[in-house]
C-alpha cells in the first residue's frame, strides 16, 4: 500500500483509472496531490473548520461503485478511527468517498533504507515504536496486514508513525471471513502490473499469508521481523525478480542470517528468529513480548539468559577483532574440513555420505571462476590487490587464504589445464596461460572479445576469441590458431566451450535466433555439430554422466551419455535464482571429482535519486527498481527511459518513468536495453539481441507499430549516444581484429553507412558527443588501463587523454564546460573544459566530487546528477560448494 507523502520528491505509482482531482471535499480544501496507488489517490488538504492540514485518501472506483463494499469499508474505518496512539497515523473520519487522515511529515522508512542499513542504536528505538503501535492495535483486534517500510514514517523529531493500519482489510473486495482476504493487499490486487512495486508487499508477507490463508496477528509479527531485519542489514530478507519468485522465497527459504551485523545482540537475534519462524505455531505470539525485549536492549538491562551481558546496547560496544572474526573463522574451517574430507575419499564409495552445501565468501567482486579438475583449487577473477581493476586469485580449498596471481591484471574467464597445474585466462585482448607453481605467464593468441576456453589432456586449447565468431583451437604450448566450428548464416556466435571426457568432443553454447540458440555438441575431428538442448546459457559437464544447464533462473541437471552424445531422462532442479544469460560469464563450474560450485544471482534494487554536487541525496522518484541499469532522460526532462532486467536469461526491457509521478510504462518487451532519446524527443533508439547479436532499433513515441531496425550487422553493437543535431548515433562494435571500436551511424538519408570514430588495436567504447556535437569523449585501454580520451568529430584530429589514473563512462555537462567520468573505485571526477583561441579544447586537472555506486543518467547541469542508486547493503552472494552431490545417484 502506498505511503502518504509530504515534503518529499518521492512519488507513488498511479492507477490506470486515476480520477480527476476534486477541488474540495466537505469542508476540506484540497491544495496538492501527494500520490496515487492501489488504495486511491492521496491529497494534501486544509481543514477549514479546525485550520489544520490533513491528508485525504480518495477511494478508488472499485470501492465507491460497490455499495456493499463501501458500507463495509465505512464500518471498518470507524473501528480504525479508534486507534488513538502516538505511533499510529490517525484516521479523522470518512467523508464523501474519501478518508480523512493525519498528515505525517517526514521520510518513510523505505526512503531512509535507500541510504543503507541503520545502525543498531538508531534502529532499536524505531523498532520499539513500531512494536508499540502494533501492540496497541492488536489489543483492539486490529491487524495491519500490509506492514512494510513504505508504510512507516519517521518525523524529524524521531517519532515513528505507522500508516494505513487495517486498510488492507477495510478495502478488501471479499467478506471479512473470506479465505482469500490475506492475499488482498492493495499492492497485489490493484498494482499487480507495476514493476518493482508488487514485490514491496510480497516480500513482507508471512508464509500463511502468501498461501492465501486466513491470518491473525502473527502475520504482522512476521512482517515486523522482516522490517527489522531490513533495517539492520540494509537489504530485504526476501527479494526476487518477480512475485512468484518472491513468494517462493517466503515459502521455502530462511533469510540470510549471516547478513546481520556482527555486533547484533544475541537477544535481538533470538527475537528476529522467533518473529520469522515459518510455522505460525512456533512464531512469537505477542508483539508485546518483542516490545519488552526492545525496551531491555535500549535500556541496557542485563540478559538473564546470557552469561554476562551488561553492555549498554543503545551504543553498542565494538567487539574485539578476534571475537568478530571467530564466527567467520569457524565457518571457513568447517568448509575446509568438509572439503578436505571429501577430497580424501574422492574416487572411493561415498554414496553413504550425505550431500553438503557450504558457502565461501570471496574477496571483492568475483565475476568469473573455475574449479580445478582435481577439485582442490579454486581460481577466480576479482578486484586486484592493488585496488586497480581486476586480476586472478587462487585459493586452495583446504585453506582459508586466497592469493593474487602476479601478471594476471585485467584478467577474467579462467579455465584449468587437465593436470590442475596451469590456468588459461583472457586479458588485454589476448588469451594467456600461467603456471601455478612458478608464476610464469605466456601469451598464446589474440582474443579481442573472448567468451571462454577449455583445455584437453592432449594439450589442445579450444577457445572463443570473439563474441561474434566461431571456435578456434591452439596448442597449449603456442602456435597458430585453427578454426574448429563453421558458423551458419543464422548463427550469431559460438562460445563457452567445454571438452568432454574423450578430449575430442565438446559442448558449446550457440547464440542466435530462438530457433538455433542452445547447447551443442561438436568435435575436433569435424566441423559438424548438433543441438542437444535449449538453455539460457552454456552447459557444464559433471562427471561421469550429467550436465548442468540454466533455464529461467533455475539450475537443472540432466543425465548425459558422453559416448552417445545424447541426453537421457528428465531434467531435475539443483537450485534456483541463477541466471546464465548468453552475454554473461558462467556462474557454475564442476571438477572431475564431482565437486560443484555456483554463485546465485546478485539482484540489486536501484532508486532513481537526485544527488547534489557533493553527492548528497536531494530527492527520489518512484519506487526502487530491481536490476535497473542504463537510463536516459528525455529532452523535456519529463520522462526517463530505463533498462530493467527481467531475470530471464539476462533479458532486459525498456521502461518509461514519468518523472513527476514515478509511474512506469513499457516501451519494449523483446530483450532491449541502452535506450536513447532523439534530440527532438520523438523517437527512442535502443539495442536488442532478439535475433542474435545486439542490433540497433528505434521506435517512434506514441506509435503502436512494431520496432524498426536502425542498423544490423554480424558484429555485436552497444548504443551509447545521439548527436545534438539528431544526425548521428554512436555505438561501439566488436571486431575480430581490433576489439571494440567507436562508430558513428548516420540516422537519415541515403548514406546510411557507419564510419569509425575511434578505431585502434586497443578497445574503445562508450562514446559521448559534446553538447555542440564537435567532439566525442570515449574510453580506451591503449595505455594498458582504461582512460578517458576526447577527439574531434567527425575528424580528423588527434585524441587527447583527459583522465589520470584511470577513467571510464565519461559524460558532458549540458553547456560543455565540464567533462565527468568514473574511476574504477566508483569516484565521480570532474574536469573543466575551455575552448582555446585556436578552437581546440583545453582540459583542467581532474577533481574528485564524490564516491558512489550505481548508474548515472548522463544528462546534467553539473549541479545536480540523476542516479540509479543501489538501495541497502549491496553485497555479492557467496560461492556455494556442493560436496557429494546427491544428483549423481539419479
Amino acid at each position: 500500500m502506498p505511503a502518504l507523502q509530504s515534503g518529499s520528491t518521492k512519488v507513488i505509482l498511479s492507477l490506470p483509472n486515476a480520477m480527476t482531482p476534486p477541488s474540495s471535499i466537505a469542508h476540506y480544501k484540497i491544495t496538492t496531490k501527494l500520490g496515487e496507488g492501489g488504495m486511491g489517490a492521496v491529497y494534501r488538504a486544509t481543514d477549514t473548520k479546525l485550520a489544520r492540514d490533513v491528508a485525504i485518501k480518495v477511494l478508488p472506483d472499485s470501492v465507491v461503485h460497490d455499495a456493499d463494499r463501501l458500507a463495509r469499508f465505512t464500518r471498518e474505518a470507524q473501528v480504525l478511527a479508534s486507534l488513538n496512539h502516538p505511533n499510529i497515523a490517525a484516521i479523522y473520519g470518512v467523508e464523501d468517498r474519501a478518508l480523512i487522515l493525519e498528515l505525517v511529515e517526514g521520510p518513510t522508512l523505505a526512503e531512509r533504507l535507500a541510504q543503507g542499513p541503520i545502525p543498531i542504536d538508531e534502529a532499536l528505538p524505531i523498532a520499539r515504536q513500531i512494536a508499540d503501535a502494533m501492540e496497541f492495535a492488536h489489543e483492539r483486534g486490529i491487524i495491519h496486514r500490509d506492514l512494510k517500510p513504505a508504510n512507516i514514517k519517521i518525523r524529524d523529531d524521531g517519532t515513528v508513525k505507522v500508516l494505513d493500519f487495517g486498510l488492507a482489510k477495510a478495502l478488501s473486495p471479499d467478506s471479512v471471513s473470506g479465505s482469500s482476504d490475506a492475499m488482498n493487499s492493495p499492492t497485489l490486487t490493484a498494482r499487480a502490473t507495476q514493476i518493482g512495486v508488487i514485490l514491496g508487499t510480497a516480500a513482507y508477507m508471512a508464509p500463511e499469508q502468501a498461501k492465501g490463508k486466513i491470518v491473525d496477528r502473527r502475520a504482522d509479527i512476521w512482517a515486523f521481523g522482516v522490517v527489522v531485519f531490513e533495517m539492520l542489514t540494509g537489504k530485504r530478507g526476501y527479494q526476487a525478480d518477480d512475485v512468484s519468485d518472491t513468494l517462493a522465497a517466503v515459502l521455502t527459504r530462511e533469510v540470510d542470517w549471516t547478513a546481520l551485523p556482527a555486533d547484533t545482540p544475541p537477544r535481538l537475534r533470538t527475537l528476529l528468529r522467533d518473529c520469522l519462524a515459518r510455522d505460525p505455531k512456533l512464531r512469537l505470539r505477542d508483539i508485546g513480548e518483542a516490545r519488552r525485549v526492545l525496551d531491555q536492549l535500549i535500556s541496557g538491562a542485563p540478559d538473564s539468559n546470557a552469561a554476562a551481558s551488561s553492555a549498554n546496547v543503545a551504543v553498542p560496544a565494538r567487539s574485539p577483532v578476534w571475537q568478530r572474526a571467530l564466527p567467520w573463522t569457524i565457518a571457513v574451517l568447517a568448509v575446509v574440513a568438509a572439503i578436505a574430507l571429501f577430497l580424501r575419499h574422492a574416487g572411493s564409495n561415498v554414496s553413504n555420505v550425505p550431500e553438503l552445501r557450504l558457502q565461501m565468501v570471496m574477496p571483492g567482486d568475483t565475476n568469473s571462476f573455475a574449479i580445478s579438475p582435481d577439485g582442490r583449487s579454486f581460481a577466480f577473477s576479482a578486484n586486484a590487490a592493488n585496488g586497480s581493476g581486476v586480476q586472478l586469485w587462487l585459493r586452495s580449498l583446504d585453506s582459508e587464504v586466497a592469493k593474487p596471481l602476479a601478471g594476471t591484471e585485467q584478467s577474467f574467464i579462467p579455465f584449468w589445464s587437465p593436470d590442475s597445474k596451469s590456468i588459461g585466462f583472457f586479458a588485454h585482448q589476448s588469451m594467456k596461460r600461467i603456471d601455478v607453481e612458478s608464476g610464469a605467464v605466456r601469451t598464446l593468441a589474440d582474443a579481442p572479445t573472448p567468451r571462454g576456453g577449455s583445455w584437453n589432456r592432449d594439450g589442445t586449447i579450444l577457445f572463443s576469441p570473439a563474441g561474434n565468431g566461431p571456435l578456434y583451437r591452439i596448442l597449449a604450448a603456442g602456435g597458430k590458431p585453427e578454426q574448429v566450428t563453421q558458423q551458419r548464416a543464422q548463427d550469431a556466435s559460438h562460445r563457452s566451450p567445454q571438452f568432454l571426457p574423450d578430449g575430442h568432443h565438446f559442448l558449446f553454447y550457440m547464440h542466435g535466433p530462438p530457433d538455433v540458440r542452445g547447447v551443442y555438441v561438436g568435435s575436433l575431428d569435424s566441423k559438424e555439430f548438433h543441438r542437444i538442448c535449449v538453455a539460457d546459457g552454456a552447459a557444464v559437464f559433471v562427471p561421469p554422466n550429467h550436465i548442468l544447464l540454466v533455464r529461467e533462473r533455475v539450475l537443472y541437471a540432466q543425465r548425459f551419455d558422453p559416448a552417445k552424445m545424447e541426453l537421457a531422462g528428465e531434467p531435475f532442479p539443483v537450485t534456483s535464482g541463477l541466471s546464465a544469460g548468453w552475454a554473461s560469464f558462467m556462474r557454475v563450474a564442476a571438477s572431475n571429482t564431482g565437486l560443484i560450485v555456483y554463485r546465485l544471482d546478485e539482484t540489486t534494487r536501484r532508486q532513481v535519486t537526485w544527488l547534489d554536487r557533493s553527492g548528497r541525496p536531494a530527492g527520489t522518484v518512484g519506487e526502487p527498481l530491481a536490476d535497473a541499469a542504463l537510463a536516459n532522460l528525455s529532452p523535456d526532462r519529463r520522462t526517463l527511459a530505463i533498462s530493467i532486467g527481467r531475470g530471464e536469461g539476462g533479458a532486459n526491457d525498456v521502461m518509461l518513468m514519468d518523472m513527476s509521478r514515478g509511474t512506469l510504462t513499457r516501451l519494449t518487451a523483446e530483450d532491449s536495453g541502452a535506450p536513447l532519446w532523439s534530440p527532438d524527443g520523438t523517437r527512442i533508439a535502443f539495442q536488442s539481441g532478439r535475433v542474435g547479436l545486439l542490433d540497433l532499433y528505434w521506435k517512434a513515441m506514441g506509435s503502436s507499430g512494431p520496432d524498426e531496425v536502425m542498423f544490423a550487422s554480424k558484429e555485436a553493437k552497444n548504443l551509447t549516444d545521439w548527436s545534438p543535431d539528431g544526425k548521428y548515433v554512436l555505438f561501439s562494435s566488436q571486431s575480430p581484429t581490433t576489439a571494440r571500436d567507436v562508430w558513428a551511424l548516420p540516422v537519415d538519408g541515403a548514406d546510411h553507412k557507419p564510419f569509425p570514430v575511434a578505431q585502434t588495436a586497443a578497445e574503445e567504447s562508450y562514446g559521448k558527443f559534446s553538447p555542440d556535437g564537435r567532439w566525442v569523449a570515449y574510453q580506451s585501454d591503449e595505455t594498458g588501463h582504461t582512460e578517458v580520451f576526447v577527439r574531434p568529430f567527425p575528424g580528423p584530429g588527434p585524441a587527447v587523454r583527459v583522465s589520470t589514473g584511470g577513467g571510464q563512462q565519461a559524460f558532458w555537462r549540458h553547456d560543455g564546460k565540464e567533462l565527468f567520468y568514473r574511476t574504477s573505485d566508483d569516484q565521480l571526477m570532474a574536469v573543466s573544459v575551455t575552448v582555446s583561441a585556436k578552437g581546440t579544447l583545453d582540459f583542467g586537472l581532474p577533481q574528485s566530487l564524490f564516491k558512489i555506486k550505481g548508474y548515472v543518467v548522463p544528462q546534467t547541469d553539473g549541479q545536480r546528477f540523476l542516479w540509479l542508486l543501489p538501495t541497502g547493503n549491496v553485497s555479492q552472494p557467496p560461492i556455494t560448494v556442493v560436496i557429494n552431490w546427491a544428483g549423481q545417484q539419479k
